[in-house]
């Protein structure tokens, strides 16, 4: 398993790695790819992080686009999402470096920005479930649905979700 990982780390070949971990994934035309889920690497019930491996999160961030399952960011070293637009599932950031969500606009599930990094929103435009922010964040400008509860609203101004941009 390691000798095959390290070829795919040397060739910069983000979908190997994924598959080397379990992570199913799909490129499109395009080069990007969609994926199963995403977390840190597990081996045998322990948890890694990928750089244990070597493998630098921002990059693989580089080829994905989108999350159909669960992205669980707990102890992520990535800083920037990229070219993600997507996550079908709950998104945990927690405990992780990223500062900016990217190109990310959709979260069909949950989301969980508190004691996480990051400051603004950026493009995201929609939780299709509960979301609980941190006292961080400040700027919910392109905001525009959340499907469930609010679940923090310690840091939240109604004034930031007008229905008129």
């Amino acid at each position: 398993m390691l000798e095959n990982l390290q070829k795919a780390i040397a060739k910069d070949d983000t979908k190997k790695i994924l598959d080397t971990f379990g992570i199913e994934s799909e490129e499109d035309e395009d080069g990007f790819l969609t994926i199963s889920y995403y977390e840190q690497p597990q081996i045998e019930g322990k948890r890694y992080k990928y750089s244990d491996f070597g493998i630098d999160e921002n990059k693989l961030f580089e080829k994905i686009k989108h999350i159909n399952g669960d992205a669980d960011f707990l102890d992520s070293e990535v800083s920037d999402l990229g070219n993600l637009e997507s996550i079908g599932g709950n998104a945990y950031f927690e405990n992780s470096e990223i500062k900016s969500l990217g190109k990310l606009e959709f979260i069909y599930g949950d989301a969980f920005f508190q004691y996480s990094s990051i400051l603004r929103l950026d493009k995201l435009k929609y939780i299709g479930g509960n979301a609980k922010f941190g006292k961080n964040i400040k700027d919910f400008s392109n905001l525009e649905y959340i499907g469930g509860c609010i679940l923090d609203l310690s840091n939240f101004t109604f004034e930031e979700l007008e229905e008129d941009k």
